[in-house]
């Protein structure tokens, strides 16, 4: 396998982006390793299939690897999940039969369309905006 396509990596996301304190003890449980790029960053590596945490010069193992698949997969080209995929995941969190990662892919996806929606919501209202501010200029001659 190429080396330069190898290794994955993705930007640091809460609670690792606060103080230390704060995401500690989310590291709990993990071991503790010789940081590879000494970048921070949230890293997998395509030929042994680990994840990892390099945070201020440490690093961590990370176990969460469907969490990294799936963000590098709406990461990458801003791929949405489908009407039906998201019904689905909604009817098991329902029914109480997901598990934790359908539980946090399907509110990944929530909050990517509600940042998506507010921000092209702003766009339309600034548009509108614009237009009442030249129909007010042309009618009162300002």
């Amino acid at each position: 396998m190429n080396i330069k396509h190898r290794y994955k990596m993705l930007p640091l996301t809460f609670p690792f982006l606060c103080k230390r304190r704060i995401w500690e003890e989310c590291l709990t449980t993990e071991k503790q390793i010789t940081p590879t790029f000494h970048r921070n960053g949230y890293y997998y590596d395509r030929h042994t299939r680990q994840t990892w945490l390099e945070i201020e010069g440490e690093a961590w193992t990370y176990r969460e690897y469907e969490s990294f698949k799936y963000t590098l997969l709406i990461s990458e080209g801003n791929n949405y999940m489908s009407d039906t995929i998201m019904q689905s995941l909604e009817i098991l969190i329902t029914w109480h039969i997901a598990t934790p990662q359908q539980r946090e892919m399907y509110q990944i996806q929530r909050d990517r369309v509600s940042i998506h929606n507010a921000g092209r919501n702003a766009r339309i209202n600034g548009m509108q905006m614009s237009k009442r501010l030249a129909e007010y200029r042309r009618i009162h001659n300002v």
